[in-house]
Formats: C-alpha cells, structure tokens, sequence
C-alpha cells in the first residue's frame, strides 16, 4: 500500500507538472492519493498530497476548499511535531485569510510562519516541499505589510525573498519569488518593481513552458505598456488573462484586472476600465476573493467621476474606505 501511495503521488506531481496545478486530472490523482495513505496510516506523504491538493484549489480560487486542505496540513503538521510543515500550514491559512480579505488574521499566521522559518534547517527545503521555504513565508509577509500600507518592512522582506530565492538556486521558488513580487508591486503601486521582475521573469517562463508563471508576466508586461501609454496594451492585457483563465488559473485576477482598469482609464479607454472592473467584480463575487475589493471601489468611484456621475464616485470612495477598514487594510 505504501508503494501504491508513493506512485500514486509521484503520478499527481507529475499531472501538476503537465497538465498544470489546477487541472482537474491533478486533483483526481491526489484526492485517490489520500484514499490510499487513509489506508496505509501514518505517513509523509499524506502531507504531500494535501499540500498539492490545496495549491490546486488556491490556484482555481476555491478559497473555502483550499482553507479547508490548510487547515489539515497545520493540524497534520501540530499532530506530528514536524516545525518546517507547521510553519508551512500557518503560511497556507494565512494565504487563504489575505484572499478572503481577513487581513488582521492573515498578517498574525504569516507572522507565525515566519516565526518558525530557520534558515539553516530550511535550507534544503525545496525538495521537500516544493519552493524555498523561506521564499515562500517571505513573499507573503512583504505582500501582507504591502496591503497594509507598511512599505518599509514590505520592502524588506522583499528584498529578503529574492536573496532567498536566488540562493535557493531553484527554478520554481525563484518564478515563484518574481511572480509574487510582481502582486505585490502591483499592491504598492511600485511600477520601478514591477517592470524588474517581469522582466526578469518572462524569459524564464516562456524557455520553460511554464504557463502560470508566463501568464502572469504577459498581463503584468501588458498593464506595465498601458502605464507608459500604449492603448494596444490592453488588448494584450485580454490575451493575458483568457490564456491564464483557459488554464483555470483565478487567483490574484480581480488584482490584475483592476489595475488593467486604472491604466485603460487613465488611457481615456473608459469602455474597457468598465469592462475590466466588471470581469473583476464578477469574479470576486463568484469566488469570495475580496482582498481587492477596496481597489475595484476606487476604480468603480473613478469611472463614476469620469461619467460625471460625482455622488455615486462620493459613495464609492466612502464604501472603499468603509471596507479597508473592516478588513484591517491599509
């Protein structure tokens, strides 16, 4: 039983690998991994596999599923003593409260996480679990301290991950790194960023064929084009995001959608700001993602002035401000 479990792991790595994280023949063969470790008992692998089951419902945005997997890794994790995996499962409850908007709570388990994190006995930590674990704590801490308007320790955090990263050696944890700085540039408003590590970035994924990571270059290439006024960019921008949605890929999209709004409407392009914070609004009500929704009120408050519609763009800001409050944001 226990060779059938370790083949039918090494068969879902290989489906994450090939037909991508959040493809359902993935979760089809790391779900009937679970059935099997239920019947081999106590094992590593178990963690494994609910480890790559959650970055499938976390990349398909099925926050409610993948809070679920993160609570069973940390619990896993508390049961059996194991510090790398419990700092792992705070980091994965926390990635699920920042998208759910629960900002105060994320901030304490990222804070956890990072708590644990031993650079020494960590340093092999990509074998294990996939990424570089301190990449991996340190990207989200730096994002949380973003959402919350804390620049200088989201800075240096930032710049803490890509040491990280680049240290590693380790082609995932460093997509991984660029990838999640990008968000956070995006959060900041910092373009200077955001334009270094998608460039650093795209090469990467295009030599790899690896389409998240090349996805999420090709939308943040397009809003980086908008920003400098180039209107085409934003046809680019919907290429980038139908080939990310093609592969099941919602997570972060509200975030990436409004900012492709700001720019489309600092463009003058006011049909395709309503467009993209349309296509944002949706989403975040289809998958409960409303870390961003603070932004889509601004940009909605925004279209509204530009309509001279002034007391619907007064009620939006105060209703953007209203839910930065409650969420514990910036």
């Amino acid at each position: 039983a226990e060779q059938a479990l370790q083949l039918q792991v090494q068969l879902g790595v290989a489906c994450m690998q090939g037909t991508g994280y959040a493809s359902y023949e993935t979760k089809e063969a790391l779900e009937h991994a679970l059935v099997l470790a239920d019947k081999v008992g106590e094992t590593p692998l178990r963690a494994v596999a609910l480890y790559a089951l959650w970055t499938g419902t976390l990349v398909r945005a099925e926050h409610a599923a993948a809070h679920t997997r993160a609570q069973e890794v940390l619990g896993l994790a508390e049961k059996t003593g194991n510090t790398e995996l419990v700092g792992v499962g705070n980091r994965l409850v926390g990635i699920n409260r920042l998208a759910t908007g629960r900002i105060e709570e994320a901030d304490h388990y990222f804070n956890q996480a990072l708590a644990l994190l031993d650079p020494i006995e960590n340093k092999d930590s990509a074998s294990r679990i996939g990424q570089d674990a301190a990449t991996a704590t340190l990207v989200y801490v730096s994002w949380i301290a973003a959402v919350r308007a804390r620049t200088r320790r989201s800075g240096h955090h930032a710049r803490e991950a890509e040491k990280a990263a680049l240290a590693s050696d380790h082609l995932p944890s460093i997509c991984y790194m660029r990838t999640h700085l990008m968000l956070v540039a995006l959060t900041c408003g910092d373009e200077t960023a955001l334009e270094r590590h998608t460039i650093a970035l795209k090469p990467i994924a295009e030599e790899h064929n690896l389409e998240i990571w090349e996805g999420a270059a090709n939308a943040c290439d397009a809003i980086l084009s908008a920003s400098k006024g180039d209107a085409l960019a934003i046809d680019r921008y919907y290429q980038a995001d139908a080939k990310l949605t093609e592969i099941n890929f919602r997570f972060c999209m509200p975030l990436l959608r409004i900012s492709a709004g700001r720019r489309a409407l600092a463009l003058g392009l006011k049909d395709h700001a309503q467009r993209l914070a349309t296509m944002a609004e949706e989403l975040i009500q289809a998958t409960g993602e409303t870390f961003a929704l603070s932004d889509l009120h601004m940009l909605q408050a925004d279209l509204a002035k530009a309509y001279g519609d002034h007391d619907a763009s007064e009620s939006l800001l105060n209703t953007a401000l209203d839910v930065a409050r409650q969420q514990g944001a910036r």
